[in-house]
């Protein structure tokens, strides 16, 4: 939730849009890390790697898809 605060657009938007906004980022750029608007819609702290940004997109997605 406090990432979410961060990036306030975000925390109004359905879960699964946020999901669809960050995956075409994550598909083109393997092993690059995450920008902000992608750690941002998937409640990442800043600063985190693409792997643990993939696994929290995988977690998420089983949760919302």
């Amino acid at each position: 939730p406090a990432e979410l605060l961060r990036h306030p657009l975000w925390s109004a938007r359905y879960p699964r849009e946020r999901l669809i906004s960050a995956l075409p980022w994550l598909l083109a750029n393997p092993g690059a890390p995450p920008v902000d608007a992608v750690t941002g819609a998937l409640g990442l702290p800043a600063g985190t790697s693409w792997k643990p940004a993939v696994e929290a997109f995988l977690r998420l997605w089983h949760r919302y898809a």
